[in-house]
């Protein structure tokens, strides 16, 4: 009966940093030189449940399969760290030796390092994991996102997170 609650849950974990060491350094520049201060950012959490969701064609160009869901940005100076934890699946692959997942944040790709995962041909999907941060982005509401395309030339069908549906 347990083993139905350690089921692989797909999340997407939104890390929502909102002081930079710069901001911290200022504050500390008031204490004595003596003084070893402890820096402690403020540090946000945000989980958002990705349901079975899936997108039927893809090509060699990324294709949005869903829009997870919304986060707050309440600093300037924030940094997000936008972390993917779950099963992908593709039904069928055509010229091509997978599909390539994709994190984004309101439609764009990471400027700071891939949020990437190749997925091969698999009938049950397969387990990742796979994050980046996205820096400078603008205080207010951001949409986190997930989009798929083919590794190189050709072709897939039925890209889908969480497919345990």
């Amino acid at each position: 009966m347990l083993q139905r609650f350690y089921r692989p849950l797909t999340t997407l974990a939104l890390i929502l940093t909102g002081a930079l060491i710069a901001l911290l350094a200022m504050q500390n520049a008031t204490r004595p030189a003596s003084g070893a201060g402890t820096l402690s950012p403020n540090v946000r959490h945000t989980i958002l449940n990705v349901a079975c969701e899936g997108l039927l064609t893809f090509g060699n160009t990324y294709a949005k399969i869903v829009d997870v869901g919304d986060f707050e940005v309440v600093g300037a100076e924030s940094a997000v760290e936008l972390t993917y934890q779950g099963r992908l699946r593709v039904a069928s692959l055509s010229g091509t030796t997978g599909a390539i997942f994709e994190l984004r944040v309101d439609n764009q790709p990471s400027t700071l390092g891939r949020a990437r995962a190749h997925i091969k041909a698999s009938s049950t999907g397969e387990h990742a994991t796979f994050s980046a941060v996205f820096p400078d982005l603008e205080p207010g509401t951001h949409t986190a996102s997930v989009w798929v395309r083919a590794a190189g030339a050709g072709t897939g069908t039925d890209a889908y997170v969480d497919s345990s549906c």
